[in-house]
């Protein structure tokens, strides 16, 4: 079986990496804070699933789209770090290192976006450029 192209993306890679340490951060919240870890975990796969997807899209407009939400969520990841800080749930350290893999992130899908809009733009064909690795 052929692997996915999206695999060879280090935007997804960093995502999918991302996903797991938000997952373990969670495994450490009480039993009270369990929406919040879910909700955490639920940014970390809809995040590296939505830049998978986009990684897969020939269609620019649908590209784009899904970028959108990869880095919507990436907001929101970012805005649930910052209230379990406040919480106490998290440290600061903790929040800096993931805020600051989640704006690496956004920032790389927001270039992507940036190159789909351009291309989608000047009109050229939607192929899939397979090399794209922001």
């Amino acid at each position: 079986m052929e692997t996915s192209n999206f695999k060879k993306l280090t935007v997804w890679q960093k995502a999918n990496d991302l996903a797991l340490a938000l997952y373990e951060t969670s495994k450490n919240f009480q039993k009270k804070d369990s929406h919040l870890a879910t909700s955490l975990i639920d940014c970390g796969v809809t995040m590296a699933s939505k830049v998978a997807l986009a990684g897969e899209l020939w269609s620019m407009e649908l590209k784009i789209g899904h970028l959108e939400k990869a880095n919507e969520t990436a907001f929101t990841a970012i805005s649930l770090l910052n209230l379990a800080e406040r919480l106490e749930i998290i440290n600061e350290e903790t929040l800096t290192t993931l805020e600051n893999q989640l704006v690496e992130i956004s920032h790389a899908i927001f270039s992507w976006i940036k190159n789909c809009c351009k291309k989608l733009n000047e009109g050229q064909p939607t192929e899939q450029n397979n090399n794209l690795d922001t």
